[in-house]
């Protein structure tokens, strides 16, 4: 399973929701480079979230907390969404730790897993809907944002090579050429 998020036959879907977002205004190259920059860091912090996430879903789905039956009497949320979303939070959890590293390395395998924890959220949303009365409209918009920024800096990913900043680059030495 976990080979096939980074098969070519996944890569070709990928590919096509792309084509949706290419056409779509293109962010600034440095709020880019920004994101590059940050994302390793913000996954790795979603990630931890997620994995604290499983532990509250799981509490709430067998009802270890306090009026927990009041709570699901009031709201109507069936148990089964707690349970789904311990799930998708511990795929998400797993993912993230995937990602981390390659994403430091620009990596597309890290960008990749990143892609595949935004479709875990539509897989969240759907239970939420079916099982918690849920918000389709919010969590849609909130994925597509997420694909926008995703396919802004996928770029930064295709080749796998990090890039350095002008600051950090080694000064360019000079060959017998370029000082003639």
């Amino acid at each position: 399973m976990l080979a096939y998020l980074t098969s070519p036959e996944a890569k070709k879907y990928i590919s096509r929701l792309e084509e949706v977002f290419s056409s779509l205004p293109k962010l600034p190259q440095n709020f880019i480079d920004f994101l590059v920059r940050v994302l390793p860091w913000l996954v790795a912090l979603g990630g931890i979230l997620s994995a604290l996430s499983v532990i509250s879903s799981l509490r709430l789905a067998l009802g270890m907390t306090p009026y927990q039956e009041l709570w699901n009497e009031i709201v109507k949320i069936s148990p089964i969404y707690y349970y789904i979303g311990a799930a998708v939070q511990a795929g998400a959890a797993f993912l993230a730790y995937l990602a981390f590293n390659p994403l430091k390395e620009q990596k597309l395998e890290g960008w990749i897993y990143v892609f595949w924890t935004s479709i875990l959220s539509l897989v969240s949303t759907a239970a939420a809907i079916i099982f918690a009365s849920g918000s389709i409209v919010w969590s849609i918009f909130w994925v597509l944002v997420g694909w926008y920024l995703l396919f802004q800096i996928k770029p930064a990913y295709n080749g796998g090579a990090v890039k350095a900043d002008a600051a950090t680059k080694p000064a360019a030495k000079k060959t017998k050429k370029s000082a003639k």
